[in-house]
């Protein structure tokens, strides 16, 4: 079968090397009469990929009802995909179930989440309401067999409709499994789902944890229990949890349970995917900003579980910072982290959403700093983007190509990118120069995500966005170490958070490290546990060796790596830009990024 697949960080299409740089198009919100100019503007600025949404609401009005679309010119995907291959475009097809676009429901047909049995509760079990108005709207809980047969159902109905436009037949050659799978931004702790199919799922999914044995649920969770239906997830915040307790146990188990069910409902779309003749296509994801990155939307486990092109969704309100910036840096070393094969921003902001009668009380973005933001996502280590909108619609503004195929100014940024791409055909090979390794505690990252406020308990995390955030200001960019995966090799030295506690696995290979002379700083405190709550000194006891030491400040820091004589590859004397240096073998690129609202001009230090 001619597969897509990708080489050398290139989607490899029949007998086409193609650059992941796509653009959103949803034919279904402006004139059909203006699709075939528009897409004939898009392949003139010689983007190959239109992405656009399916709405499973406008073309399922009704429940067990046939793929429609002949109510509604603006529904003819047939039409819409000739016109496609017709400009030689390239397609990435988002079927949903959930598609957000600010559209009514997110794309849920009415008749979905009007049935009330199947939708998502909370910890008071009352239904959830997602997204923001005035689209806010009921929705389903994941693992409902009912709703995971009408989503089945909606695939193939899709697939069968488009099936002689899937590759290699036609341009379809991606398609996204759901949207920003976050039961529509409502995933905090206490939030989706306690719907009783999904504390079944739990209570098997612990068990199943603590070796099928009830006693080593109870024991771990310091409560009693007499069969699995008393397996609970905690339903209200709590502050001054002990580490190793019963309740840190249940919490943490309630998370990494949370981490597995988003990637399981993403596992089953892909399986309907599979099952529907869509085995020749490449899968991909989306990931919404979470206040803790990676929970509990876990790249690593989506990736896994799925396979798909993972990446994070890229927004900013005007005007653009630095703050704006390093997000994008440090999604970028997330996603190498996480082993994504091609690092990527399924959405990147081109314009800016407007909802009906929204008042908004920041700028309007400018096409200067939608360049900038553009050629920050490359130069941080990003190599494919979505420019989300590319086309203007109905719910926006100011993206680069209006209905019809005029182009605006702010098609600048997107010119600048296909040409630099152009020019550079291995840059996907180009990795940025990362000589300090980050190491990224998951557990830190869940007990900030579980700390309802608790300012404390969140601290350890927010150290790691300060240092990643201090070390790539100072032109260290950081790379990201999960450290319950092997260990970094090639780095110069390891920065840590630390708390009172930390996983015994991840002490010892951090002192591991240190005994082969690489400097291991830690940003507090030696801690005095392992991840159980018992007794663990093994980094205190590594101090001894002079390889470890503590640092209680990000400047202590940068001045502890100076002092072993690690310099950063290139930096910028300027505390409003950064600079980034990428290499392939011999081969060097450099990027020079001026956040700030001045032209400047500063020493480049190599």
């Amino acid at each position: 079968m001619d597969a897509v697949h990708l080489e050398r960080r290139l989607l490899r299409v029949s007998e086409r090397l193609v650059p992941l740089i796509a653009g959103e198009v949803q034919f279904w919100r402006f004139d059909p009469a203006d699709w075939d100019a528009t897409l004939r503007s898009v392949a003139a600025e010689r983007i190959p990929i239109v992405s656009t949404y399916l709405s499973w609401r406008r073309h399922a009005p009704e429940a067990d009802a046939p793929f429609a679309w002949r109510h509604d010119e603006r529904l003819d995907i047939h039409r819409f995909l000739q016109l496609c291959a017709k400009h030689d475009l390239l397609v990435q097809l988002k079927p949903g179930p959930w598609i957000c676009a600010e559209e009514p429901n997110g794309g849920y047909p009415d008749w979905l989440v009007a049935d009330s049995e199947l939708l998502a509760l909370d910890a008071n079990n009352n239904p959830l309401v997602g997204y923001n108005p005035p689209f806010r709207h009921p929705l389903p809980s994941y693992l409902h067999p009912r709703y995971l047969e009408h989503a089945r159902r909606w695939i193939q109905q899709v697939n069968a409709h488009v099936r002689e436009f899937l590759h290699p037949r036609g341009p379809i050659v991606l398609v996204q499994l759901d949207n920003e799978p976050s039961y529509c931004f409502r995933d905090g702790m206490y939030e989706a789902d306690y719907h009783p199919v999904s504390l079944a799922a739990f209570a098997k999914w612990t068990l199943e944890h603590y070796g099928g044995s009830l006693n080593n649920v109870a024991r771990a969770w310091n409560v009693d229990l007499s069969k699995e239906e008393q397996i609970e997830p905690p339903r209200w915040p709590r502050v001054d949890v002990e580490v190793g307790s019963g309740r840190w146990r249940q919490e943490h188990d309630w998370i990494r349970f949370r981490e597995w069910l988003l990637a399981e409902h993403l596992r089953r779309l892909a399986e309907y995917q599979r099952e529907a003749s869509a085995k020749s296509l490449l899968f991909t994801v989306n990931y919404n900003t979470h206040i803790v990155d990676g929970v509990p939307q876990s790249p690593l486990m989506i990736q896994s579980k799925t396979g798909a092109l993972g990446g994070m969704d890229h927004y900013y309100e005007p005007p653009l910072t630095g703050d704006d910036l390093l997000l994008i840096a440090r999604s970028a070393a997330l996603a190498r982290a996480s082993g994504e094969p091609l690092p990527w921003s399924p959405e990147i902001q081109a314009g800016i959403w407007r909802s009906p009668g929204e008042e908004v009380a920041y700028a309007d973005p400018t096409p200067t700093e939608q360049e900038l933001y553009y050629l920050a996502a490359l130069a941080f280590g990003l190599k494919g983007l979505n420019f989300y909108m590319l086309v203007n619609r109905e719910n926006w503004e100011f993206a680069p190509i209006t209905p019809g195929g005029a182009v605006s100014s702010y098609v600048i940024g997107v010119r600048k990118v296909v040409r630099l791409l152009g020019q550079l055909t291995d840059f996907g090979e180009l990795e940025p120069v990362t000589p300090i390794a980050l190491a990224w505690q998951a557990s830190y990252a869940r007990d900030a995500y579980a700390a309802g406020g608790d300012a404390g308990r969140s601290l350890p995390y927010d150290v790691m966005l300060g240092a990643f955030n201090a070390l790539t200001r100072a032109g260290y960019l950081p790379r990201i170490w999960h450290t319950e995966q092997p260990l970094p090799s090639d780095v110069a030295a390891i920065v840590t958070s630390t708390a009172t506690y930390m996983p015994r696995e991840a002490q010892e290979g951090l002192a591991a490290m240190s005994k082969t002379g690489i400097p291991v700083i830690l940003l507090s405190e030696p801690p005095h546990l392992d991840g159980e709550g018992q007794a663990c000194t093994v980094l205190a006891e590594a101090m001894h060796s002079g390889f470890v030491e503590s640092q209680l400040t990000t400047a202590n820091m940068l001045d502890a790596i100076s002092r072993s004589g690690i310099e950063p590859p290139v930096s910028a004397a300027d505390a409003e830009c950064f600079a980034v240096m990428q290499r392939a073998g011999a081969r060097e690129l450099l990027f020079v990024l001026n956040s700030g609202t001045q032209h400047s001009t500063f020493e480049l230090l190599f």
